[in-house]
């Protein structure tokens, strides 16, 4: 996946108006239920529905650490995924390192932890036990996300 990364990376660097979207699906024991923020709510659904599952990649950096932010499309355009002060929410707009995450291959090519970035940094973005929060260090298939690109 992160090969695939780089190279939409360098393709959409080209293209001002091209985005690039994807959605994430829990590993384990939520496995199939996806991330979403439909209504404004961040919950675990069951399956991709469409755009209150998607985000918006922004590529912040892509060097060592592949650092991106991840904003809501379809009605919650314009709030990110944050992890500031600890809480996962929707934040309007990316103000700083809260809505800041680095992206880690821990098993293969297309699962990611997602590492907040920043002052919680070392914290990952866990769906364990259907919920979703900030996990102090990656402890299984709790901290672990499909990837999966939106055409």
């Amino acid at each position: 996946m992160k090969k695939i990364l780089i190279i939409l990376f360098l393709l959409f660097s080209f293209s001002a108006h091209a985005q690039l979207k994807a959605y994430f699906v829990c590993c384990g024991g939520e496995s199939g239920k996806v991330l979403s923020h439909a209504n404004g709510k961040l919950q675990l659904m069951n399956g991709y529905r469409g755009l209150g599952e998607s985000f918006i990649i922004h590529i912040k950096e892509f060097g060592d650490l592949k650092i991106i932010s991840l904003e809501c499309d379809g009605g919650e355009k314009g709030y990110y995924l944050s992890h500031a002060n600890g809480n996962i929410f929707l934040q309007k707009g990316d103000i700083g390192d809260g809505e800041s995450w680095s992206l880690h291959g821990p098993k293969d090519m297309h699962r990611e932890l997602l590492q907040a970035h920043g002052g919680e940094r070392g914290r990952f973005l866990s769906h364990a036990n259907g919920k979703i929060f900030l996990q102090n260090g990656y402890f299984g298939d709790g901290e672990i996300w499909e990837f999966h690109l939106i055409r």
